[in-house]
């Protein structure tokens, strides 16, 4: 069974649902094993298809340039699913991802928001940041620049000029600089208005992280959150039956 089958019958799985319980009871038993088969034909390509790490069609593996989905402070981030069904489309094919973003929805945005910018932009914003604020320096030294921002004493010389310079840049540089980094991240790579597009990403995911050079997890509490739930949603009572290890006769 071909792989475009397969996520085409994945896709309209929902809406063949219907028709499929309604021709299982009207149908004999020789109808009841050709659906079983159809099943286990299926099972078998998807198995097969997550086992290659391969990707389902042409222009499956998309990435994007990292100042994408961190322009204005994580716009991408912050305007959520919805909002980006009604975007335009910044990714592109490719057959090798620099990085590979995994991060979870139900964290918190703005945490998400920053880390990335600082594991992207910090090291320039650091590096302009200080070569800029040996300017103030150097005039501050030359007595070009005022000693202090206040009046006397004149001693020991003091001057913020360095400080403030170098923390202004280093704070704009943060949040400006522009990465060109190529990078998967969900919502800017899957195009979130095509269950088919989803699908085969989906089924691609594998894919995805073998074109990957390394991987970065934007980890917050929800990953073990959600981990809990299946044991605490529906908890069972406890139940306690003490065994006796030395009965007395």
């Amino acid at each position: 069974m071909a792989v475009g089958t397969v996520v085409d019958q994945v896709v309209d799985d929902d809406g063949d649902d219907d028709d499929d319980v309604d021709d299982a009871e009207e149908s004999s038993s020789g109808s009841d094993d050709n659906v079983e088969a159809r099943v286990s034909k299926l099972e078998e390509a998807l198995a097969a298809c997550l086992q290659s790490m391969d990707p389902v069609g042409p222009g499956v593996i998309q990435a994007v340039q990292a100042r994408h989905a961190l322009w204005c402070c994580g716009r991408a981030f912050r305007r959520g699913h919805a909002r980006a069904r009604r975007s335009r489309r910044v990714s592109f094919s490719t057959g090798r991802i620099q990085q590979f973003w995994s991060h979870s929805w139900h964290g918190s945005t703005w945490n998400k928001i920053l880390t990335a910018m600082y594991l992207h932009n910090g090291c320039m914003a650091s590096l302009i940041a200080t070569i800029v604020a040996a300017i103030p320096m150097v005039l501050f030294t030359l007595e070009l620049l005022p000693m202090r921002f206040q009046e006397d004493p004149e001693y020991p010389a003091t001057s913020y000029w360095t400080r403030l310079v170098g923390l202004l840049t280093y704070c704009a540089v943060l949040g400006l600089w522009q990465p060109r980094k190529h990078i998967f991240v969900d919502i800017l790579c899957i195009d979130q208005g095509s269950p088919k597009a989803k699908t085969q990403a989906l089924l691609s995911m594998g894919a995805f992280l073998k074109s990957s050079g390394s991987l970065l997890v934007l980890w917050d509490p929800s990953f073990t959150q959600r981990l809990r739930c299946p044991s605490t949603r529906n908890p069972k009572p406890e139940t306690l039956n003490p065994k006796p290890l030395n009965p007395e006769p």
